[in-house]
């Protein structure tokens, strides 16, 4: 054993550390940050939502680090400071005015579009002067290779860690915490692969500047995987377009997607092909030569089927997004058929700066989409003359079509669920309007237009009129029960629509052996427990059962609540008590 372990070149793996922690100290830090916050949520010392803009903007500024660090090795060598400064700047940015919590979709969106923009920026920043592809090539190939390598010897890490954790625990009863598989993997993620990662970027002056060099692994992925599927790929397209063709149809929502799909995989394999399109094998010089020329149709296909959507919906986040990377896909293949001097750099920076469109600016993804709804919503009252004197007439509601209702009642829903009606609160009359001017779009509040709702039709709907309140006790069993008193106990954690044999949710009473019904909510009222919002309070609540006493120890539970004051059981858990 000692002699393994004398094997293992130390020094080397010393020298390595070092060499990262001192040449991208910030992203290493950022790592550390991102495994203690991913901790302390995991095992609930502070919930998500607390951390979440932290976790975030740290994730971002982990590759963002690592390109200021190439920008200030290849061309400001002098200005190290300067160029960390402004990438602090841009993480401050994104902290405060980007982050947003309120829509938590588009939030995701444009964290998700920021961090592939950051990732992309290390691929490209440090050869946005270079006029050939050998660097960059060179550069982004040992990228991969060490990203993948990496990855297994974090999954050997974890595995091996994990399976020593689990063989402790279950031979000597260790009684661990079942979270500590997590936290070995978050470690492993966010401290030693960081660390590895950054101690395999090359120096610029190490990278053959002269050729793309590619490997035989490489090859044979390329060779034996990535053309043949794109092929495949390209060729369910071709057929499918044919297919409308024939038949003479406008192609399904669905084909869109699948042209992003496809078109991503062939630009890696064209990019990762062009260090062998020069060889003498055809396999490869073809693909090189012909993948663009072969894009077009896929391009035409793409534009049908997006701007259909658009023209009978229109946008939305997801369509504005899909229509963006149409148009960067067309502007691509254009400058790869017509362009004498081909740099594969184009293809990250183009589409990071689609993902910088995407998400910043008034011509955002948001922004688009709420005034594209707010001019279709416009347009249907116009149609179904509803306006008079600029505002709705709630008269005329009740003769429209059932398909217009549905139309302006899903239009409606799209702009509450994200939280922002301001661009067709003018056409709403003050007796259509619940909200006030500090109303907040949250489940403890109610539907602003419900009264509109109403009159459509849809006062039944739970997607508008019901209003959410949890309640939670945080002592939860922190005092002594005398179990003599009682015969049985049982635990529960039921939904709406969950089936279980003791116990079960209808309405507003919890359901025992099918038979004898316990008022909850009665009793939580009779102990004066607020229902009006979420809120904490111990429930602890004596009950009859069988025409015996009973004890109903509540852990949580949610309301779902009408506007009209109704109540009803959504979800709750506890444990029941019975004599």
């Amino acid at each position: 054993m000692f002699k393994l372990l004398d094997k293992i070149p130390w020094d080397k793996i010393k020298k390595e550390i070092l060499e990262s922690t001192t040449r991208f100290p910030l992203s290493i830090l950022c790592g550390i940050a991102l495994a203690i916050l991913y901790y302390l949520t995991i095992h609930k010392y502070y919930p998500w939502i607390e951390f979440e803009k932290y976790i975030f903007t740290l994730q971002i500024a982990l590759p963002i680090f690592i390109s200021a660090q190439l920008i200030h090795e290849t061309y400001f060598k002098e200005k190290k400071l300067l160029i960390y400064a402004v990438s602090v700047v841009l993480l401050l940015l994104y902290f405060f005015f980007i982050y947003n919590i309120e829509y938590k979709d588009w939030n995701y969106i444009k964290f998700l579009t920021i961090l592939i923009v950051a990732h992309s920026s290390v691929s490209f920043v440090g050869f946005y002067k270079e006029k050939n592809n050998a660097g960059i090539y060179n550069f982004n190939l040992h990228l991969l290779q060490q990203v993948i390598i990496g990855g297994f010897y974090c999954a050997c890490i974890v595995i091996g860690i994990n399976g020593a954790i689990l063989a402790i625990d279950t031979l000597f009863k260790g009684e661990f915490n079942h979270n500590i598989y997590i936290d070995t993997f978050i470690i492993t993620l966010f401290l030693f692969h960081p660390i590895y990662f950054t101690s395999q970027i090359p120096n610029f002056d190490e990278l053959n500047q002269e050729e793309p060099q590619g490997n035989k692994f490489i090859e044979i992925l390329v060779k034996f995987l990535f053309i043949p599927f794109s092929i495949i790929y390209f060729l369910i397209l071709y057929a499918y377009g044919i297919k409308l063709l024939i038949d003479w149809e406008l192609p399904i929502g669905w084909i869109s997607k699948l042209c992003i799909g496809f078109s991503a995989i062939g630009i890696i394999t064209y990019v990762l092909n062009t260090a062998y399109k020069n060889s003498k094998n055809n396999y490869h010089k073809n693909y090189s030569s012909y993948f663009f020329w072969s894009l077009i149709p896929v391009i035409i296909l793409h534009f049908i089927g997006i701007f259909y959507r658009i023209d009978e919906y229109g946008f939305t986040e997801f369509r504005y997004i899909i229509a963006l990377l149409a148009i960067g896909l067309s502007l691509l293949t254009i400058y790869f058929l017509r362009s004498k001097k081909l740099l594969i750099k184009t293809i990250p920076v183009l589409f990071s700066i689609m993902g910088l469109l995407i998400v910043i600016g008034p011509w955002n993804a948001h922004q688009i989409s709420l005034y594209s709804q707010a001019s279709r919503f416009e347009n249907q009252l116009l149609k179904q003359n509803l306006i008079v004197d600029s505002k709705i007439d709630i008269s005329k509601l009740n003769m429209m079509d059932d398909s217009v209702k549905k139309e302006l009642f899903d239009n409606l829903q799209f702009f509450i669920s994200r939280k922002n009606t301001t661009k067709i609160d003018q056409f709403f009359p003050n007796e259509l309007v619940e909200k006030t001017i500090d109303y907040k779009y949250d489940y403890s509040s109610v539907h602003p237009y419900s009264k509109f709702v109403d009159s459509l039709g849809y006062h039944d709907s739970h997607l508008y009129n019901e209003q959410y309140v949890w309640i939670n006790d945080e002592h939860y069993l922190n005092e002594i029960i005398e179990l003599k008193s009682y015969s049985k106990c049982i635990p529960f954690d039921l939904e709406e629509q969950t089936t279980n044999e003791q116990i079960n949710i209808k309405n507003k009473y919890l359901v025992y052996n099918k038979s004898d019904s316990i008022p909850v909510i009665d009793l939580l009222l009779s102990n004066n427990i607020n229902l009006e919002g979420s809120n904490t309070a111990k429930m602890k609540l004596k009950c009859n059962i069988q025409q015996t006493g009973a004890l109903l120890i509540l852990k949580e539970i949610s309301l779902k609540m009408h506007h009209a004051g109704d109540r009803k059981i959504d979800h709750v858990v506890g444990l029941l008590f019975i004599e």
